[in-house]
């Protein structure tokens, strides 16, 4: 048995053999030194989140709502491939738009571990398990809820202070599952939710700043890449290992890009002189509300959410070009 003090959801008991026997995996212990934030925890040191956590709140979440076993124990090795520095690496490899690139890794790094053992002791199918298809509370595209999407909404946006705890309530109370999907039961909750998701998109995930930080903690990733320094296996170990590596070469360019992720680093949009452009993913929900058996999405009700989200979905697909205004 495990008891689990979380930010987002309070004490929670552990008690499923197998979901505890996977915690302890090599897998999920590197996730315990991947930083949710990526090039972030250089800007806002006290943003201390790992995918370990956001990946043990996922399974929690999933739990419940009732999701089935399986479903529980995709939703807890759903980020098991994520790289070092989290979406950083789709920024070296030029996937900022979709920051999917991990997803391209994950049955190599599965199968490459102990996990395939201790599910088959179960019976659990890694193959199945490795389709998140199948798992349509787990995982679903924008605009919807999913147990992935709900979590790191409400565990990030705690962390840097958009949501609250009464506002996390709220949202536990409202969301509902029907036909194999979350959906919310009131209004008022799905309308704050999908304007706090907007806000933490604007002012954080999708902001100028992190478009920065990350273009420019990927450049120095890719130029030690590209000097032999280091090489696509590094990604896939620890934050802390990897700076380790690209910090020892001692590469003149690297150790200038490096020195401007600081407290201090600040940026503006600016197309007439910018120093490089960067992209960022355009991260919003337009959740599904449940009234009468039927169901109907915030922006079909609420108009200003609908030009609000329409007018950042816009932005985002500009791209920034960013002058760097403020450095250590």
């Amino acid at each position: 048995m495990m008891i689990v003090e979380d930010d987002v959801y309070g004490s929670f008991e552990i008690n499923d053999p197998l979901i505890l026997e996977l915690i302890k995996s090599k897998p999920m212990e590197r996730l315990k030194h991947i930083n949710q934030f990526g090039s972030w925890k250089f800007i806002m040191p006290e943003l201390e989140n790992t995918r370990f956590e956001h990946s043990v709140g996922v399974y929690m979440l999933l739990s419940l709502l009732g999701a089935p076993r399986e479903e529980q124990v995709a939703g807890l090795l759903h980020d098991v491939p994520h790289g070092a520095f989290s979406h950083v690496i789709d920024y070296i490899f030029g996937r900022a738009r979709d920051q999917e690139y991990h997803e391209e890794h994950h049955n190599r790094i599965i199968m490459d571990s102990d996990i395939p053992g201790i599910l088959e002791k179960e019976g659990i199918s890694v193959e199945r398990l490795m389709d998140e298809k199948n798992f349509p509370l787990l995982e679903r595209g924008l605009p919807d809820f999913c147990a992935d999407r709900l979590d790191y909404f409400m565990r990030d946006g705690l962390a840097i202070g958009l949501v609250k705890r009464d506002d996390i309530r709220m949202f536990m109370d409202n969301l509902v599952v029907r036909d194999r999907e979350i959906v919310c039961g009131d209004r008022d909750a799905a309308r704050r939710m999908a304007s706090l998701f907007l806000e933490c998109s604007k002012r954080f995930w999708s902001s100028p700043l992190q478009a920065a930080s990350y273009q420019i903690l990927a450049d120095a990733i890719r130029i030690a890449m590209d000097r032999g320094v280091i090489d696509k296996d590094d990604l896939f170990g620890t934050d802390d290992d990897l700076l380790g590596k690209v910090k020892a070469a001692r590469i003149k360019e690297v150790d200038e890009k490096l020195k401007l992720l600081n407290p201090s680093l600040k940026v503006v949009e600016d197309k007439g002189r910018y120093d490089f452009r960067s992209r960022a993913k355009a991260r919003f929900i337009d959740p599904k509300v449940l009234e009468d058996g039927k169901l109907v999405r915030v922006s079909e009700f609420d108009e200003g959410f609908r030009k609000e989200r329409d007018d950042f979905v816009r932005k985002i697909k500009e791209g920034y070009c960013i002058r760097i205004v403020k450095q250590a």
